[in-house]
């Protein structure tokens, strides 16, 4: 594999909460025309990025890190905010010998929704990332394009015998695509396990196992 092929495929991160805004756009603007995957920063600067590097290296991010204590409502509202400036991935899992085909399905995808997508993932376990871009797009067209995009993403997933999730699980954004993906008694199962442990539904509420 050339060095082209290993940039692409990096995910060049800072996620140090001492950072300052300076300091991340010194580091985004380092990574520009390098040709890695994409920039991943905490949440508060992901608007920052968009407007200074528009059109630039996909910009992704971390909810709750690196200790994940904030509730749920507080992550609800971080994944939110960073969408609504222009983060987005979409998280699937495919069998490790359909990696490839995966790969090239979203690289041709690009022409289907017209809408730039950039993808990576771990060759390993078949966990494969898909940033979708706003780039110039008006809030409502790249909404659009990119509920489009999920879902045929999602279906071709399905379609290779894989999930809609392989590492950052479900949580609110990707509820109606598991519940699609899944035969009717896993979820009637997942339920069950779940009143058995948390009889009051205490636990994780409103997520994908509910009482």
């Amino acid at each position: 594999m050339d060095m082209h092929r290993i940039i692409s495929a990096i995910d060049h991160t800072n996620l140090d909460p001492t950072t300052t805004e300076k300091e991340i756009l010194t580091f985004a603007e380092a990574a520009q025309g390098t040709g890695i995957a994409s920039l991943c920063v905490q949440p508060c600067y992901v608007e920052t990025l968009v407007k200074h590097f528009p059109g630039g290296i996909p910009i992704c991010t971390v909810i709750g890190f690196p200790n994940g204590y904030e509730p749920a409502e507080i992550k609800a509202a971080s994944v939110a905010y960073a969408f609504s400036h222009g983060a987005k991935e979409v998280d699937m899992v495919v069998p490790r010998n359909r990696v490839n085909e995966m790969v090239t399905y979203l690289h041709d995808l690009q022409k289907t929704v017209d809408i730039r997508i950039k993808s990576f993932g771990h060759a390993g376990d078949g966990n494969l990332h898909a940033y979708i871009l706003k780039d110039e797009l008006s809030d409502e067209e790249w909404e659009k394009r990119m509920k489009n995009a999920m879902e045929l993403i999602y279906r071709k997933a399905h379609e290779l015998r894989g999930q809609v999730s392989g590492e950052h699980g479900i949580g609110f954004a990707k509820k109606p695509y598991l519940m699609e993906s899944l035969p009717e008694e896993n979820i009637r199962l997942m339920n069950g396990i779940k009143q058995v442990f948390d009889p009051k539904n205490i636990l994780n509420p409103h997520k994908v196992a509910q009482i």
